[in-house]
């Protein structure tokens, strides 16, 4: 769940797999205002147990990029060692560890 302007907001969507072998998904989201919008997701590194990497770029108007990726967890928190599988992912396919972000793990 998000904070967006003090509200606590959450979003309800769907993924249909695209390649099954490659880790491919379209994600589709019911955005407010928006309506339907669709995403490509792939899973670029999991060690299938403790975490997986997964990215998403989108084209916008056909002029904007948006770039996306997360580290999804079993575990609100990883051990070193995952963690340092975590990081060799990340450095592997060149995504910038600085653009993450933590996500609150209270629910």
């Amino acid at each position: 769940m998000r904070t967006i302007f003090g509200n606590e907001v959450s979003q309800s969507g769907y993924a249909d797999i695209t390649s099954q072998d490659k880790g491919e998904l379209n994600v589709v989201f019911q955005v407010p205002i928006f309506g339907k919008r669709e995403a490509p997701y792939w899973v670029l590194e999991t060690d299938y147990y403790n975490f997986s990497l997964v990215y998403s770029c989108s084209d916008i108007l056909g002029f904007l990029k948006i770039e996306s990726a997360w580290v999804l967890a079993r575990y609100p928190t990883l051990s070193n060692e995952v963690q340092q599988k975590v990081d060799a992912a990340i450095e592997k396919h060149n995504i910038k560890k600085r653009a993450f972000r933590p996500t609150k793990q209270d629910c």
